[in-house]
């Protein structure tokens, strides 16, 4: 890099400066001084970083490769002087390190220069400050009817036409199918959910939700949207209000969406709209659409997802797995347990041992060991209902989110109740709430 652009770099970090684990999203710096703001937008493209850096009338692009939580590569500015950039994310922190490169073009790190990004709140911002309160707050509740317009009721394998309005009974939430789309009712890993498709313009892709609170479908708009193994979508930028809704872009390679959640009193409806970058203009309109649109009424699944609450407080979940060694003896045990606490609160323990032993009579051999390491954390938990699943989320102290689908609550047929599709180890009271 020039030393011209390290010069510039080196005054627009003085002058401007210093969630979930991830690298993808929206970073900031704010100078305490003087209040202005550095914003670094990232996006991971399959291992591909791409990106921008702002502040002060500056601007750069990023460029390089993302291992981890982990990136490095090419900085560059408007006048094409190039340096070089390496970053770290632990948390909600990023360590960001930038400097010239030497006579042999490699990283000069003697003269670097580091910085400390945070990633960027979900805060109201109103101009050019912040107001500083959760932008879940600002969410509008749409009054519920006491039951829905006529409609058709979603049901598998149904077609739908263009001004159709459709009725998920379940949630008693409904929407009306917007100009130029048709649709069906698809069985995927997330549930029963209403796929509509525009030619190759766009797709839509609709959750159903009773018990979900504004606060947590903020959590969740912070992390990527897996919509199935092989499509997750990642977050870009912050979580903004829109006609009263929670509204987010997410993004994957060549893809680019728009997620709107609106809520009423008991449940919401979410409205994920997916498009090629090549025609990402088409996102507001669909969507503002599709929410203005949406009609409520109470959710026949209240009461459920209540019990279920006070079904899991105070309760700790306990999973056992095991994974035989491929020859000789012992294995992998994975324990992971939860204890939720009544006043929302959980705290999490998990350990896997190891251990091998091998015998070889002929060589004269043996061999074994034994190897064991645990994590602990604490924070935060919430139950909900999304489509057709019962959902346990966690939010960890350190951001980290987590989801878990939950069935058989009840232990009917003499079966534990069963999460992620398993059956638990254990379910029974927590000596570890107070």
């Amino acid at each position: 890099m020039k030393s011209s652009l390290l010069a510039t770099f080196t005054v627009l970090l003085i002058s401007s400066f210093v969630l979930a684990q991830s690298i993808t999203g929206q970073w900031t710096y704010t100078n305490l001084q003087n209040g202005s703001v550095l914003t670094l937008i990232l996006q991971d493209n399959v291992g591909q970083l791409i990106g921008t850096l702002e502040g002060n009338g500056q601007r750069f692009s990023l460029s390089g490769r993302v291992s981890g939580l982990q990136a490095q590569g090419t900085l560059t500015d408007n006048a094409g002087n190039q340096g070089f950039f390496a970053l770290t994310v632990q948390n909600n922190q990023m360590q960001f390190t930038f400097g010239d490169y030497d006579s042999a073009g490699q990283p000069d790190y003697n003269t670097a220069l580091q910085a400390t990004f945070t990633r960027a709140s979900s805060t109201i911002q109103t101009g050019n400050s912040s107001t500083n309160k959760p932008i879940y707050t600002q969410v509008t509740r749409v009054r519920p009817n006491p039951q829905l317009p006529a409609g058709t009721t979603a049901t598998a394998n149904l077609q739908y036409k263009a001004g159709a309005r459709v009725n998920i009974a379940n949630h008693n939430v409904s929407f009306v199918v917007p100009n130029n789309f048709q649709g069906q009712t698809l069985a995927t890993p997330a549930g029963n959910f209403t796929f509509f498709s525009q030619g190759q313009i766009a797709n839509v892709f609709i959750w159903a939700f009773t018990g979900l609170e504004p606060r947590d479908a903020t959590a969740w708009l912070e992390y990527p949207i897996e919509l199935d193994a092989n499509l997750k979508l990642e977050p870009i930028g912050g979580i903004k209000i829109q006609q009263g809704a929670l509204v987010a872009r997410h993004t994957h390679a060549q893809l680019e969406s728009l997620t709107s959640i609106i809520f009423s009193k008991n449940n919401a409806i979410g409205f994920t709209v997916m498009t090629t970058k090549a025609a990402q203009n088409q996102l507001e309109s669909i969507s503002k659409n599709l929410v203005q649109s949406s009609k409520f009424a109470p959710s026949p699944l209240e009461n459920t997802v209540t019990k279920l609450r006070q079904g899991l407080s105070g309760r700790y979940l306990l999973k056992y797995s095991f994974s035989g060694a491929s020859s000789g003896t012992g294995g992998t045990e994975n324990q992971r347990r939860w204890d939720l606490c009544s006043n929302g609160q959980y705290a999490y323990f998990g350990r896997t041992e190891t251990s091998y032993s091998s015998n070889n009579y002929w060589a004269g051999t043996n061999t074994s060991f034994f190897s064991t390491n645990g994590a602990n954390e604490i924070g935060a938990w919430r139950v909900f209902a999304i489509n057709d699943f019962y959902n346990l989320m966690t939010i960890s102290n350190k951001g980290e989110l987590s989801m878990h689908t939950l069935s058989n609550i009840q232990a009917a047929g003499g079966k534990l109740p069963f999460m992620d599709g398993k059956e638990l180890g254990a379910f029974g009271v927590s000596n570890k709430c107070q």
